[in-house]
C-alpha cells in the first residue's frame, strides 16, 4: 500500500507523543513493504521531499511557530498548513491517508484529496475537547467546537488511540482502537544515568500539566527528605514561571531543569535513573510517557481529572497511584510510590501495533 500520514509537526524536529507515533508506525509499515509518506511542515533545509529511514517526508510549507506565547496552538499556522497541504496531496495517489485529528483544518484538506484521488481516509483521534473549547477560548470556543464536530463527520474510518478518547467521541461510527507504543529497542540500549532522581517530569511546560503543583509537592516532601531530587524535562510558555516558583520555594538545590532531550534513548536513561514519574496533567489524550516509565519499572503518579486519559492506565498499588490534584495529595502519592515495585510492561510493541493498524487499513 501507498500510505500518507498527515500531521504538521514531525519527529525528530518536534518531540511529542503524536510525532513519535507517526514516526514509529511509519518505520514499522515501511519494514513490512509499504511505501510510507509523511506530510508535515518543512523543518529541514534542502529539497521539499526527502527520504530518511525509507520514509518519504514532504515539507508542504515553511514552519511558523506551532504555539502562541500563551501556549495555544496557532490558528493561523494550522490554516496555512491545511491550505498548502491540499495541492501537495493531489500530486500523489495514495491508497490510504491517515490524518491526525489535531489541529483539525488539515482533516478538511485530506477529505477533499481523498475524494479527488480516490484514497481511503482515516482520521486518528488523540483527544476530543468537546466543552473544553469554552474553557480554552471563552465564547470563541463555539467555533472550535463546531470545527471539531465537523472534522469528526468527514470520514467513516475513525481510529482512536485509547478507549478513553473513544468514549469522548460519542459517535455511532465504528471506532478502531490503535494505541501508542514503546520503542523497546531504544529502551534496551539505554543505560541509567550515573546520577539519580527521586521524581521526574517529562512533557511540555504548559498550565494543563500542573508542574507548579508538583513543585509544591516536592517542597512538602523536602521536610521529610531534605535531599530529595526532582528533574523537570521540557519546554513551553510556563518554563520561566516554574523556574521562579522553584526558587521561591527554596528548591534551587533540589530541582534540575532540562530542555527536551535530543535522542529518545535519553528519555529511557533518565527514567531508569528515577524512582517515580509524576504526571499531574489535567489533560492527556493518552499519556505515552506513563507507558514508557512503567516499561522501565518506574511507578507513575497521576491525577484524578476528567480529561486525563492516563488515570485509566495507572492502577493503584500496581503500577502507580492516582490522586487528587493538590500538592498534599501529590506528595502522599509520590511517597507511596517510593515503596512500590513495578513489573516492567512488555505488551506495547510498535511492531504489533503496526500489524493491527495494517489490518484496519485493509478491512
Amino acid at each position: 500500500m501507498r500510505i500518507a500520514f498527515v500531521y504538521d509537526a514531525v519527529y525528530p524536529y518536534t518531540k511529542g507523543g503524536v510525532e513519535r507515533r507517526v514516526y514509529e508506525l511509519s518505520k514499522e509499515l515501511t519494514s513490512k513493504g509499504h511505501e510510507v509518506h509523511i506530510f508535515c511542515l518543512k523543518f529541514w533545509k534542502g529539497e521539499k521531499v526527502m527520504e530518511k529511514d525509507g520514509i518519504y517526508f514532504h515539507g508542504v510549507c515553511k514552519p511558523s511557530p506551532l504555539y502562541t506565547k500563551q501556549g495555544r496552538r496557532s490558528i493561523g499556522g494550522a490554516a496555512k498548513f491545511a491550505a498548502t497541504l491540499l495541492p501537495a496531496l493531489l500530486k500523489e495517489k495514495f491508497d490510504v491517508i491517515d490524518c491526525q485529528n489535531f489541529p483539525y483544518f488539515p482533516v478538511f484538506s485530506c477529505r477533499l484529496a481523498s475524494i479527488l484521488r480516490g484514497s481511503k481516509l482515516f482520521v486518528t483521534w488523540h483527544e476530543f475537547w468537546g466543552d473544553y473549547w469554552y474553557e480554552y477560548l471563552g465564547w470563541l470556543g463555539v467555533f472550535g467546537s463546531i470545527i471539531e464536530r465537523l472534522a469528526l463527520s468527514l470520514s467513516p474510518n475513525i481510529i482512536s488511540v485509547s478507549e478513553f478518547t473513544k468514549r469522548k467521541l460519542k459517535t455511532n461510527k465504528r471506532i478502531h482502537i490503535i494505541p501508542n507504543g514503546i520503542d523497546y529497542s531504544s529502551l534496551k540500549k539505554a543505560k541509567p544515568l550515573k546520577k539519580h532522581f527521586d521524581v521526574i517530569f517529562i512533557g511540555r511546560l504548559i498550565k494543563e500539566k500542573n508542574v507548579d503543583m508538583l513543585l509544591k509537592a516536592v517542597a512538602l516532601l523536602k521536610s521529610k527528605h531534605p535531599k530529595i531530587k526532582c528533574c523537570i524535562i521540557g519546554e513551553g510558555p510556563e518554563k520561566f514561571n516554574i523556574a521562579q516558583l522553584a526558587a521561591s520555594l527554596d528548591l534551587t538545590g533540589n530541582v534540575e531543569f532540562h530542555s527536551f532531550l535530543k535522542k529518545h534513548e535519553e528519555v529511557f536513561s533518565y527514567l531508569k535513573a528515577s524512582r517515580v514519574l509524576a504526571l499531574p496533567s489535567s489533560r492527556e489524550g493518552f499519556g505515552m510517557i506513563a507507558l514508557e516509565a512503567n516499561a522501565c519499572g518506574v511507578p507513575v503518579v497521576t491525577v484524578e481529572a476528567e480529561d486525563n486519559a492516563a488515570r485509566e492506565f495507572v492502577k493503584d498499588r500496581v503500577n502507580g497511584k492516582v490522586v487528587q490534584l493538590s500538592p498534599e495529595a501529590l506528595a502522599d502519592g509520590i511517597e507511596e510510590c517510593f515503596r512500590m515495585k513495578v513489573k516492567p510492561i512488555k505488551e506495547y510493541n510498535w511492531m504489533d501495533i503496526a500489524k493491527k493498524l495494517e489490518g484496519v487499513y485493509r478491512a
